[in-house]
């Protein structure tokens, strides 16, 4: 698989990553410090206990409506899965996946059909619906070949014109291409499923992209 430019600058994004939510842990953890020390006698001057404090770890964030966290990557199993190659990026799928030979006019675009979904991703300047689904739904910060991106996930119904599947999606912004598309560029991937153990299977999907970029060339 191709690899986002160099070991050197995937090790600093992700400490990056790692720097900016030790950083809000610890503001969150003294904004709880102080407020139990504002807070800790009642009306008759008796100590009042905080009780335990549960934190969720160092990635878990959450929003109201739209979920929003950020997470290590779930674990997937892609062994006998097939791998989708094309000039700018590349994703694997399980066998019986049959490509579907979109064509696009001012981005890369991809449709894939398989038994129980469909996989579909636009790779442009302007790309970016997506965005949609984690609107509607959920959605989750994670990486993705040393890229910031966004996973999201919705029910029938919840997005406008998929009305009797489930969705998961992932966008990621910024990325350099030399694939004629102009750059940066940004990718919507989106899987259309039945639900259930095909769930899982989307999300591997999405996560498995691997970018071919301008700098490698």
């Amino acid at each position: 698989m191709a690899m986002h430019d160099t070991t050197a600058h995937r090790s600093t994004t992700l400490a990056a990553h790692r720097g900016r939510r030790r950083a809000a842990r610890t503001l969150a953890l003294g904004l709880l410090a102080l407020t139990v020390a504002a807070c800790g006698a009642d009306g008759d001057g008796d100590e009042v206990s905080a009780g335990p404090v549960t934190t969720a770890g160092p990635t878990a964030t959450s929003t109201t409506e739209s979920t929003t966290t950020s997470a290590t990557p779930s674990a997937c199993d892609t062994t006998g899965w097939q791998t989708f190659k094309t000039t700018a990026l590349s994703f694997q799928a399980p066998p019986g996946v049959v490509d579907q030979h979109a064509q696009g006019i001012d981005s890369l675009v991809g449709s894939y059909e398989g038994e129980g979904l469909e996989v579909s991703f636009d790779f442009g300047m302007y790309s970016g619906w997506v965005l949609e689904v984690g609107k509607a739904g959920t959605s989750l910060a994670i990486d993705v070949d040393g890229f910031d991106a966004t996973l999201m996930t919705a029910e029938p119904g919840q997005v406008e014109g998929f009305d009797t599947t489930y969705m998961t999606a992932m966008h990621v912004p910024g990325v350099e291409s030399d694939a004629g598309i102009g750059s940066p560029a940004a990718l919507d991937i989106y899987v259309q499923h039945d639900g259930g153990a095909q769930a899982a299977t989307a999300e591997c999907i999405v996560r498995s992209v691997d970018f071919e970029t301008a700098a490698e060339g």
